[in-house]
Parts: C-alpha cells; sequence; structure tokens
C-alpha cells in the first residue's frame, strides 16, 4: 500500500534533487578550472535563490562544458533531473481535460466548442462559452462518447480514472491495440470502442 505521496516529486520540489546535482558537477568544474572551491562560494539565503545560482554557474561556463570528454554523463543527469522536474508539475499541477460540446444546434450541426473540465469532481458543473449550455462533466462525457463525429483526447491519467481502471491497464490496451496517439493523448472514444469489443 502506498502512502499517496510522490516522494521523488516532493524532493524535486523542494530543491534536494537538484542542487545535490548540479553542486556535484559544479564542484567538478570548479576544480578543473582553478576557481574558488564550493565550499568558499558564499550561501544563498533561500533554496531557490541556490537553485538559480548554481543555474547560473553552469551557463555562464557552458561552452566550455560542451567540449569536455564527461560532458554526457553530465547531459544524462541533467536529463534525469528534468525528467523528475516533468514528473514533479504532473502531480501538483492539475490537468485541464477539454472536452468538444455535444449539444446539438438549431440547424442539427454540433456545438463542438471545448469545455474545460478541472479537477476529479464529475458532478461539478461546467458551461460552454460558444452555446452556454449547462452539463456535469460526467453527463458531458457521457454524451459525447456516444455522439458520432465527437473525438475526446484525454491524457492516461484521465482515461483511467473516467473509465474505473488503472492507469497500467489503459497502457495496456493502448499497446496491444495499438491505439493512435495525439503525444501523451488518446482518443478516449477509439479507446471504449475496443475495451467493448474485446471486453477489456
Amino acid at each position: 500500500m502506498t502512502i499517496g505521496v510522490n516522494i521523488s516529486a516532493l524532493d524535486f520540489v523542494a530543491g534536494q534533487a537538484i542542487l545535490n546535482t548540479l553542486h556535484e558537477w559544479e564542484k567538478v568544474i570548479r576544480e578543473d578550472r582553478n576557481l574558488s572551491p564550493v565550499a568558499l562560494v558564499p550561501k544563498q539565503p533561500t533554496v531557490e535563490a541556490e537553485v538559480a545560482f548554481t543555474v547560473r554557474f553552469h551557463l555562464s561556463h557552458l561552452d566550455w562544458t560542451l567540449e569536455q570528454e564527461w560532458v554526457d554523463e553530465f547531459a544524462r543527469e541533467i536529463a534525469d533531473i528534468h525528467s523528475t522536474g516533468m514528473t514533479a508539475a504532473r502531480r501538483f499541477l492539475d490537468p485541464v481535460k477539454r472536452i468538444p460540446c455535444p449539444t446539438t444546434n438549431d440547424d442539427g450541426s454540433t456545438c463542438n466548442a471545448l469545455i474545460a473540465v478541472k479537477g476529479d469532481d464529475l458532478l461539478e458543473p461546467v458551461s460552454c462559452k460558444k452555446c452556454k449550455s449547462s452539463w456535469t462533466p460526467a453527463r458531458l462525457i457521457a454524451v459525447a462518447t456516444t455522439t458520432p463525429g465527437i473525438e475526446i483526447w484525454l491524457d492516461t491519467e484521465a482515461v483511467a480514472q473516467w473509465t474505473g481502471i488503472s492507469e497500467r491497464q489503459v497502457r495496456n490496451v493502448v499497446t496491444k491495440h495499438k491505439l493512435k496517439r495525439k503525444g501523451q493523448l488518446i482518443d478516449l472514444q477509439a479507446f471504449n470502442r475496443v475495451r467493448s469489443a474485446h471486453s477489456v
């Protein structure tokens, strides 16, 4: 059983993961270039200031760093920091889902304006800015998924939440049936059709 908290993401937000990596490489650069040791550099008042300070240092020495034999290792570690940051951002920023409005216009066409759905509350009312219709996200999704011609593109987390299965199961279905994707987004309509057809 998990504790419900992404420790890596919290560590990233606290700045320790960034500082540990950047300070270690800063030591290497300072030694190789005969600069003042890290220990003699005045400590910054906050973690944010400390991160900003060491980032400025690395940027000012980047041209030299790119010529070193260890640059591939440096780049991999910076890429790891970036990857951790993306995970942290995903954990702490609630993504906005956009669902095409399935309201039928007077001329018989479908509105199709995107309605932003935030958070996990499927009963919190939302409105279409174009046709002014009101929906709960649950009803909006139910109607949109049965309206021909509407595509609903969602991330793995949202598909899992709205279909009641795990993110891993979602990824397995997408991979097994080679479903079309737009970057990280999955077509919920196609996903549901495949699940129904194969009783996944």
